[in-house]
């Protein structure tokens, strides 16, 4: 972290406070050890309306032989924005302002999701959704993401490469048709539960609606990845032949 002189504890009476900076599982600050000639002191950081009781850190890092850290972490759900407060250190009280940067953090469960179609048409799914960030998350009722066919791009420079052309086709051309191909169409997504606000530090369960195109070809697996805010969450999609009469009877 670069800080710059306004930024070091050094323990001068009137200074500016000392500003902490960081996500809030890691706050720190750089401390001038110019200040104590002998070992390091424990320090305890109050910062009233976020801690219940004054939290006793200690200085964990020396950068060369004038500077060092001070670390501490405050509870993860922490609102970011700026928060005053004293610290501590050798007996003597000083100002601190604490800026609380955003964390946005997601997680969906399960982890990625495999589903199992006949056809084009509609799948429900029920997953659950955690706020591990400081900010509330929107979930919107609609969204949108494609399928990809994976061995469909290998397919499409095999057939580019190896067959023999047609005259007046290009192998750029059909290299794009084979790629076309293996596009699984576009997947509507609608969140029939679960959709609104998540604060941070709350577990939502979301019940889930895939709307799958016609595009999708029996007996391929298409993947894809529904993306919102900076989160992606991956969808595989395996398309089982339905049987045949003749096949039901044998």
């Amino acid at each position: 972290m670069k800080t710059d002189g306004s930024n070091l504890l050094t323990m001068k009476p009137g200074s500016n406070p000392l500003r902490f900076r960081g996500m809030p599982t890691l706050i720190s600050a750089t401390v001038d050890m110019k200040a104590f000639p002998e070992a390091d002191p424990t320090c305890h950081v109050d910062l009233p309306g976020v801690l219940s009781q004054p939290l006793a850190v200690r200085l964990v890092f020396r950068r060369d032989l004038n500077t060092s850290q001070l670390r501490f972490r405050l509870p993860r759900f922490t609102p970011p924005g700026s928060y005053p407060g004293t610290v501590e250190v050798g007996g003597r009280q000083l100002p601190i302002s604490v800026e609380v940067e955003a964390r946005s953090e997601l997680r969906l469960t399960p982890h990625s999701l495999m589903i199992k179609t006949k056809s084009a048409g509609k799948v429900a799914a029920d997953l659950t959704l955690q706020n591990l960030g400081n900010l509330p998350f929107l979930v919107e009722s609609k969204h949108t993401f494609c399928l990809y066919d994976g061995s469909g791009v290998d397919q499409a420079f095999f057939a580019a490469l190896v067959e023999e052309m047609p005259e007046g086709k290009r192998r750029i051309d059909r290299l794009m048709d084979e790629l076309a191909e293996s596009h699984g169409g576009l997947v509507r997504l609608i969140v029939e539960k679960g959709a609104g606000e998540v604060p941070p530090g709350e577990t939502r369960e979301l019940r889930v609606d895939f709307h799958f195109s016609n595009r999708l070809r029996a007996g391929h697996v298409y993947s894809g990845y529904w993306s919102f805010s900076d989160f992606h969450y991956l969808v595989e999609v395996e398309v089982i032949r339905e049987k045949s009469d003749r096949e039901e009877t044998q």
